[in-house]
This record gives C-alpha cells, sequence and structure tokens, in this order.
C-alpha cells in the first residue's frame, strides 16, 4: 500500500478527499444485496432521526433515484461494511423494497482508514460545532497516529485536519492545547457547549510552562490565515445571509446535498471572476465584502478579514443547519413547496 503524505495538502478539503482515496484501490460501482449491508461499527454521526424523517427521505429517494450511491468497505464476499450513507441505508431498508443498493466498494480498506474516510464524508455534508470539531480533531489525530504506525502515510498531522476542518493551523494548535492539557470532564464541556474553545484554551495556556508559552508564541506569530473568531463570527453571518440569494442557496443545500467542492463550484464562487458590494451592518457600521476566485475579504469599518471559500461553505451549513439561514416561515414555505412538487410526481407515476 502507497505511502501518503498530508504534509503536502495545501488545496482544501477537495484536496484531502482526492489524497485520501489512495489509501486503497480506487473504489468500484457495484449493486450490493441489501442484506449484506452492515452499519459501521463506529458512526458517530449516526443521526437520531423520527420514522418521519426517514419516510420523507425514502419518498425523495424513491421519486428521483439514489443520487449518491452509499460508500462501503467490502471484508468479505458476505459483508459490506458501511463508510457513509447511513440515513439513506435506514430510509431504504425501512420503507423501500430495494433488493440491493448502488454502492462505491473499498476492498478491504483498513479500520483506519475507513473511519477516515467516514470522517471525510461527513465533512461533506454536515456543519460542525466548535466542540465537534474538538472531537473531531482527538478522533482523527489518533486515526493518523496509528495509520503512520502501520506505514499507511507519512506527514504533518495538525496541518491535515486544519485542511480538512477548514480551519487554521492556529485553531488546530487550540485543540491540541485543550486534548493535551485539560481533563475528560472539561474537554467533554467543551463538546457539549458548556465551554468555549476560546475559554478553554485560556484555562489550557495557564497550565503551560513558560517556555511551552513562549514556543507557542513564535508559532501563532507566523500565522496569517487565523482571525478573531469571536470579533468577526456575526459579521460573516451577515455579511453572507446580505451577498448571496438566500432562497436559492437555501434550496441548493438543502435538495442538491452538494459536497464542499460542488457548492465552491456552483454556488459560492462568483461567476465572473468577481462580485461583491457595500454593506450596512447592524448600528449603521460600514463596510463591504469582496468575493475574487480565491478567497472572500470582508471589511468592516477599518478592520479586515479574508476567508478561504471552505470557511465560507462551513460558516453556511451551520447556518442553515441551526435554521438561521432563512426565517422559520421561510424555510417551510420552501420546504413544503418541494414536498408538494414531489407528491404531484408520485401521483402522476401512480396513475
Amino acid at each position: 500500500m502507497g505511502k501518503l503524505n498530508i504534509a503536502n495538502i495545501n488545496a482544501g478539503l477537495n484536496k484531502v478527499k482526492s489524497i485520501t482515496e489512495t489509501l486503497s484501490n480506487t473504489a468500484h460501482f457495484e449493486n450490493v444485496p441489501i442484506d449484506c449491508i452492515k452499519p459501521a461499527k463506529n458512526n458517530p454521526y449516526a443521526s437520531n432521526d423520527t420514522d418521519e424523517d426517514l419516510y420523507e427521505l425514502a419518498i425523495s429517494i424513491q421519486a428521483n433515484g439514489l443520487i449518491n450511491p452509499l460508500s462501503v468497505n467490502k471484508v468479505s464476499d458476505s459483508e459490506y461494511q458501511l463508510i457513509s450513507g447511513e440515513r439513506r441505508f435506514s430510509a431504504i431498508k425501512e420503507y423501500l423494497s430495494f433488493k440491493s443498493i448502488p454502492c462505491m466498494v473499498y476492498d478491504k480498506i483498513s479500520e483506519n482508514a475507513a473511519q477516515l474516510k467516514l470522517h471525510i464524508a461527513n465533512l461533506d455534508v454536515r456543519e460542525y460545532t466548535t466542540g465537534q470539531k474538538l472531537q473531531f480533531y482527538t478522533e482523527t489525530e489518533q486515526l493518523l497516529k496509528n495509520m503512520k504506525e502501520s506505514g499507511e502515510f507519512t506527514g504533518g498531522i495538525q496541518k491535515g485536519i486544519a485542511d480538512l476542518l477548514g480551519v487554521s493551523t492556529r485553531q488546530v494548535r487550540k485543540y491540541k492545547s485543550i486534548t493535551e492539557n485539560l481533563s475528560s470532564e472539561e474537554q467533554q464541556n467543551v463538546i457539549e457547549g458548556n465551554l468555549s474553545v476560546d475559554k478553554a484554551y485560556q484555562i489550557a495556556n495557564s497550565q503551560k510552562t513558560d517556555e511551552e508559552k513562549i514556543t507557542d508564541d513564535k508559532k501563532e506569530s507566523g500565522s496569517t490565515s487565523a482571525f478573531d473568531t469571536d470579533f468577526w463570527d456575526d459579521k460573516i453571518r451577515f455579511a453572507l445571509k446580505h451577498h448571496y440569494e438566500k432562497i436559492n442557496v437555501f434550496k441548493y443545500y438543502t435538495f442538491k446535498v452538494p459536497n464542499t467542492q460542488e457548492s465552491i463550484k456552483e454556488m459560492l464562487k462568483p461567476k465572473y471572476g468577481y462580485s461583491g458590494g457595500t454593506i450596512t451592518f447592524p448600528n449603521e457600521v460600514y463596510g463591504s465584502i469582496e468575493c475574487s476566485a480565491k478567497s472572500v475579504e470582508l471589511v468592516y469599518e477599518k478592520k479586515r478579514c479574508k476567508l478561504s471559500y471552505i470557511q465560507i461553505d462551513s460558516y453556511i451549513r451551520e447556518l442553515i443547519r441551526n435554521e438561521k439561514w432563512l426565517t422559520k416561515g421561510e424555510s417551510q414555505k420552501v420546504l413544503q413547496k418541494k414536498l408538494n412538487m414531489i407528491n404531484r410526481k408520485i401521483g402522476s407515476t401512480s396513475e
């Protein structure tokens, strides 16, 4: 098996995804008997969907087909373990009479590689809270360490995790400091949202020696992509809702279920190389947003903040997931219109 050098990752999530495909033979397409597919042994993303949620998904799959195949690891001729697609698998198994399911199949890859692929697949469609990113850091760091020991890849772990999450290496160093200096109970408080990452980092930093603090300061002084999230978060969210067509973005993310690469290419990047304009923030503060082919720059009075499109995608997914991109009435109207259209299609098919 070839070695993978994550230290060379410099093009964001899509680059990481393409490189991780070299962890094994390229996946091949196969219609797998439904009875041979087994849930992943450790899937922290297994959702708590209601029967109604799964039923609505099943209706969509019945009307439109399974647009995105499941990803599975072929353990034996009679057992295929899910890597990604557990929600789709549950909807099909519960409500549809499929004998087999379209899958992208990896042949007997290691459990570490399969788990890493699971993390990557879910980064495409899920928005992580800050606490969940800490949990991701902890689990993925251990996976990469295991894979280094087994010879599956060599390279820089921290940089790889930063690119996966779409955050600065400075932020990843915060996670590292928290996991190394705080108790399991304190870390769990961060994951559950009871303690902010910045506060946890302050506590962790207070426990370091003076020599360790000096070393960290030197590392952070070289960082150009970090920004004060406490100051900028609300302003970034406001600017994105002002700049993009909110209804179209909501429809795209909700019904297309794009991965990060697709959303950046098809929705977020300006089609003609540049877009932007002035923004009046709350309290009559003036600024602007400028979107180029490579990044987005936000201006608030005399302060500037530059973001990658991976970060923009992450903010939008968070807003949609937390029902803050549209008002409740707006989102219900869009969803009801889509449901009515699906029901009409099903009705015309049955006739």
